[in-house]
């Protein structure tokens, strides 16, 4: 067995000369690595092997675990209209030698143990010649290939950091922006109360705020409903002010406020003010 200069294929010098036409041994590219490849469908001929190609290698890859891209490469092929022997679209499988040997193991026949020896000459050689078996201009390809993927998962990295970036600047924004505007509502509600406590008025929220009271909304919206009863049963005036959450809300007397707001909390409230 020798290694050709003018040829990517690996040559062997066997005691069956048919095993090097039968079984051509190519360098492609399975991942990252440039390996000695074999033609799977050749293979399957060599061997002799009754299943189906398409049926017999899916088989094979799912019971012995392989993995594309790993163990092999496939691709799609549309055959010669006039050939009948692959019929349209025939998917072609390139296997390591790795994954060739152990398909040939696993036959358990003579051709297969002859080919599994001619695989294992093959890597021989190939570990012996200089460029790991491939000429020179096969090699330098190889590294130009790999330079190539590298550039392009770096260029793909730094676009998922940008992105990133700018998700992140985004997010800062939104939260400056809501911060921004809860301190505006906060200072609306601090200018609203302190003109409402000049003239003996706040919204129900309000005076609960000024009470140091805590409430939801519908128990906001429940005692405003009590607030405005009372008021319209006594001839009082509701004042109505904007609000940027609610749209318009009432404001009261802080009495009627302070009553509203003890009944719907369960607090003691002297009547005498309403009776």
């Amino acid at each position: 067995m020798s290694y050709s200069k003018n040829t990517n294929v690996v040559q062997i010098d066997s005691e069956t000369p048919s095993l090097k036409e039968a079984l051509p041994v190519v360098f492609k590219l399975i991942g990252d690595q440039q390996l000695q490849t074999v033609d799977l469908r050749k293979v399957h001929e060599w061997l002799e092997i009754p299943t189906p190609f398409n049926k017999w290698v899916k088989r094979r890859i799912n019971d012995y675990g392989f993995v594309q891209d790993v163990d092999f490469i496939s691709w799609t092929k549309m055959s010669n209209l006039e050939s009948t022997t692959y019929g349209f679209d025939a998917v072609e499988y390139h296997a390591s030698l790795d994954m060739a040997k152990e398909l040939c193991m696993v036959e358990r026949n003579d051709k297969g143990r002859e080919a599994r020896r001619y695989f294992l000459e093959c890597e021989k050689i190939a570990q012996r010649s200089r460029y790991g078996g491939m000429k020179f201009s096969d090699y330098l390809s190889n590294l130009a290939e790999l330079a190539r993927r590298d550039e392009e998962r770096e260029e793909e990295a730094r676009r998922q950091a940008e992105q990133l970036k700018l998700q992140q600047d985004k997010q800062a924004e939104l939260e400056a922006e809501q911060q921004r505007q809860a301190q505006q509502q906060q200072d609306f509600d601090d200018r609203l109360n302190q003109i409402n406590a000049k003239r003996g008025y706040a919204t129900i929220q309000g005076r609960a705020n000024q009470r140091g009271l805590w409430i939801n909304l519908p128990m906001s919206q429940e005692a405003g409903r009590l607030a405005s009863a009372k008021c319209r049963q006594k001839g009082i005036e509701i004042l109505r002010v904007g609000d940027d959450r609610y749209g318009t809300v009432g404001s009261y007397p802080t009495e009627i406020a302070d009553w509203a707001l003890d009944i719907i909390l369960g607090l003691d409230q002297p009547q005498h003010f309403f009776e």
